[in-house]
């Protein structure tokens, strides 16, 4: 019987290429206070190739459709956010030398984690409302997809 892979106790963490095109295959560091992470997804873009004398629609495969951006939320906690500063500030100092930010989620257990690039973004806020946890919104720029992998060693995981 298998068993089910749920969020309790994933992590969700990341590396910056070491050798520009190389995913990392270890010292990935989780990012803390991690509330949610939008879906990555890849859709098909059809390309309709129908002709006026026909009476059904055909598609051809047209080029996959990375989600391109997800939200993330986290906790506005000054250790929680320096961590999202300290990881913006590396995959922008990778960027300006061709190499990628690998971010990865991390189930418990023996699942494989979910590999992908994206440029993260700058954090903003979660506004405001009555009785409610202050949150911090910000975002992840998909790039491209690794796809399920064995999960990588993680270096740090302060405050999981």
């Amino acid at each position: 019987m298998p068993i089910e892979c749920t969020t309790v106790g994933m992590k969700f963490a990341y590396c910056v290429e070491t050798t520009a095109g190389t995913r990392p295959t270890a010292d990935y560091t989780v990012l803390d206070g991690i509330v949610s992470v939008g879906a990555i997804t890849i859709s098909q873009n059809p390309l309709q190739v129908t002709l006026p004398a026909e009476k059904k629609y055909r598609y051809l495969k047209g080029k996959d459709d990375i989600s391109g951006e997800v939200d993330v939320v986290m906790y506005n906690e000054d250790s929680y956010l320096t961590g999202w500063e300290t990881m913006r500030t590396a995959a922008e100092t990778a960027r300006a030398s061709g190499k990628s930010t690998w971010f990865v989620f991390l189930p418990d257990g023996n699942h494989k984690a979910f590999a992908f690039t994206a440029s993260p973004g700058v954090l903003g806020s979660g506004g405001l409302s009555d009785n409610m946890i202050y949150e911090v919104n910000t975002s992840l720029t998909v790039e491209d997809v690794g796809g399920y992998i064995e999960k990588p060693t993680v270096k740090s995981a302060s405050n999981s």
